[in-house]
């Protein structure tokens, strides 16, 4: 920012290019993130592995709410403890999934990135 003996208007004016010039650094690196993660996304392996895992959750999900009421649950004698260990063992599941369907995958279907542009190829 200018000095204290530049006019008041003056300073005014140099904030408000400053501020303008943040807003389009911002703007221009929200569009290369959005551009970055979009094309992530779209990789084939990333987008089966998201199936994968959208499914078992909603297997697991679907599984929960057919069992019964909280309750009921407490009058059949289950535990705290043994809630945390069918969650436990829910998660388990869920990881055994995503493995699988990762070990499913062609190898060249790996996620690799894109060399940015200026920056030498790696081997």
């Amino acid at each position: 920012m200018a000095g204290n003996d530049a006019p008041l208007p003056a300073q005014i004016d140099l904030a408000e290019r400053q501020i303008a010039v943040r807003r389009l650094a911002v703007s221009r690196n929200m569009k290369r993130f959005n551009e970055d993660v979009r094309q992530k996304l779209a990789i084939p392996a990333v987008l089966l592995a998201s199936a994968g895992v959208g499914l078992s959750i909603g297997v697991l999900l679907k599984h929960r709410l057919q069992t019964p009421p909280h309750s009921t649950a407490i009058k059949s004698g289950e535990t705290p403890s043994g809630k945390i260990a069918h969650t436990f063992g829910n998660l388990l599941k869920i990881i055994a999934m995503v493995r699988t369907i990762a070990a499913a995958l062609p190898p060249d279907m790996t996620c690799r990135t894109q060399p940015k542009s200026g920056s030498k190829p790696q081997p």
